[in-house]
């Protein structure tokens, strides 16, 4: 199964570091890798999903790492739904949500698909500066191809609405945290085919 990797909180050459950008949660994320075709059928090759992820390193030493959690991923035969869930998830300060659910599956042939999905309800992210009721990202791979897409739902920044139906990689600053990228959608430069949406990403200024 490929898998997709991204680069996160590395320095350009030669910047002076003032802050550690830190990765927080990726919330809801899903993985569809696009099918394969033979003689007209779809022979898919991969997909996955998970709740919630938390990497944060610093130059200091500090270190807090979580799942991904809940995880699912598609085997190599296809087939499914395969499911998991968790009824919550909390890291003191960084990360409160309630029940997380992921999902993945796929069928071959001739109208053979790969989908993927993740969701999670009553998110709190940074001590509350982050907060949603309900937060799903889903995408999905077939011979049309591939499209993926996150809701939310009463977003709110600081204590203050925002009224969102996110664009893909919609950036917002949240002043004294970071900066949270909502819809966020990558694309392997290798195929335009594989895709990983997250459907909340928060970066942390330390």
């Amino acid at each position: 199964m490929q898998r997709m990797r991204n680069k996160r909180g590395f320095p350009r050459p030669g910047a002076v570091i003032v802050s550690v950008l830190v990765v927080l949660a990726v919330v809801a994320a899903v993985m569809v890798i696009r099918p394969t075709f033979a003689s007209g059928d779809v022979s898919p090759t991969g997909g996955g999903a998970f709740g919630e992820s938390i990497n944060i390193h610093s130059v200091l030493g500090l270190a807090v790492t979580s799942g991904p959690m809940p995880k699912v991923d598609l085997p190599a035969g296809g087939g499914g739904p395969f499911t998991d869930q968790l009824a919550s998830a909390s890291i003191p300060q960084l990360l409160a949500v309630g029940l997380l659910q992921v999902s993945t599956q796929s069928a071959s042939g001739a109208s053979g698909f790969v989908t993927s999905s993740a969701s999670t309800a009553n998110i709190s992210l940074a001590n509350g500066a982050i907060t949603a009721d309900l937060i799903s990202s889903v995408c999905r791979s077939d011979d049309s191809g591939t499209t993926g897409s996150s809701s939310i739902v009463n977003l709110k920044v600081a204590g203050v609405t925002v009224a969102v139906n996110p664009a893909p990689n919609t950036r917002l600053d949240v002043p004294l945290v970071g900066a949270l990228i909502l819809n966020e959608q990558t694309r392997s430069a290798a195929s335009s085919g594989d895709i990983v949406v997250n459907a909340i990403h928060l970066e942390l200024n330390s």
